[in-house]
């Protein structure tokens, strides 16, 4: 029996606490609408309501889209192919498949099956197995310091743009 007791006074106990977490909880969701409202800024959080506001972009639905997200791949390896089937001298194995994979690159970013900033990092992955470049070099290449200064100069202007 004393084993009983202890049991309901422990669920008891959780009971309470699972209660007084909500009302954390809630509490801290209201007062995170009201310093939105102060700061003048909508509740909206669906992807629906987003995307009609342009903040996030939508999947690629468009046929050209659609189209590059074969014809890149494929397009790419045929280049790839005929460069191997001529015979081209001078022109080594790397550069054959660095022919190749500008090829798709170049459609990808035409077409945009997916966002730009993903169709940029495809070097990174696809150039060590290929032995185009090193991890390490294809790396260092996408840290120039004019990059930086790029990244800088935007990071500005957004701050700039959300201070007005």
């Amino acid at each position: 029996r004393p084993r009983r007791g202890r049991r309901s006074t422990s669920m008891a106990a959780r009971r309470s606490r699972t209660a007084s977490a909500s009302t954390l909880n809630e509490d801290l969701s209201s007062e995170d609408e009201e310093d939105e409202e102060n700061l003048g800024l909508e509740a909206s959080t669906s992807d629906e309501d987003l995307a009609a506001e342009g903040d996030i972009e939508e999947a690629p639905t468009s046929r050209a889209a659609r189209l590059g997200c074969v014809l890149g791949p494929l397009v790419g390896v045929a280049t790839t192919g005929i460069l191997f089937a001529l015979q081209v001298e001078g022109l080594s194995h790397e550069a054959r498949y660095l022919a190749g994979m500008t090829v798709w690159i170049a459609v990808w970013w035409l077409t945009e099956p997916l966002p730009l900033g993903v169709t940029a990092l495809i070097p990174l992955v696809a150039f060590p197995p290929l032995q185009i470049l090193s991890a390490a070099n294809v790396a260092s290449r996408y840290s120039v310091n004019l990059m930086w200064l790029f990244f800088g100069g935007f990071q500005l202007a957004f701050a700039v743009q959300r201070a007005e």
